[in-house]
């Protein structure tokens, strides 16, 4: 009697130790998520930043080009007319 009890106990601090390992698991699961995710958003973020500047760095090489181009054809009409 005295035996199974003692392996009762003994079964009953291991289930207790598996439960509190995989509460420990559980819980470190969810930061590492959670610090993936976070460091998913920065690189989103910093990703589209790097649009939006890109996009800036573009329509300003357009308007300069257009300019240019204006420029460029008013010298012709300019020669043209002379």
């Amino acid at each position: 009697m005295k035996q199974k009890k003692e392996a009762e106990e003994k079964m009953h601090r291991q289930i207790e130790s598996f439960n509190m390992r995989y509460e420990d698991l559980k819980q470190q699961k969810q930061e590492v998520e959670k610090d993936y995710n976070n460091l998913l958003k920065n690189m989103e973020n910093n990703h589209l930043k790097a649009v939006e500047e890109l996009e800036n760095l573009y329509e300003k090489k357009l308007a300069y080009e257009n300019e240019k181009f204006i420029h460029l054809e008013s010298k012709v009409t300019e020669e043209r007319i002379k």
